[in-house]
């Protein structure tokens, strides 16, 4: 009988802790989603986005690989030498 009254007290604790601070959790995931969620928007653009200087650089390499005669005059076998 001990037991039964031992296991429903343990049940009710369990349950009035566990539903009392529920509100602050859900907060608590809310605002953690926000943060991850402008993070991830920003690395996104950062990695996505092309920037005029990173246009101008991908654009150069573009030309410079096909121009033969330029390489030449540099003395270049090929990128990066």
């Amino acid at each position: 009988m001990s037991n039964i009254l031992i296991f429903i007290l343990g049940c009710s604790v369990s349950y009035l802790l566990l539903y009392q601070g529920r509100e602050e959790i859900h907060d608590l995931w809310k605002v953690a989603y926000e943060i991850g969620k402008d993070d991830g928007t920003s690395v996104a653009k950062a990695q996505y986005e092309w920037t005029e200087e990173r246009l101008s650089e991908e654009c150069m390499l573009l030309h410079f690989e096909k121009d033969e005669k330029r390489r030449s005059k540099l003395g270049l076998k090929g990128l990066g030498q």
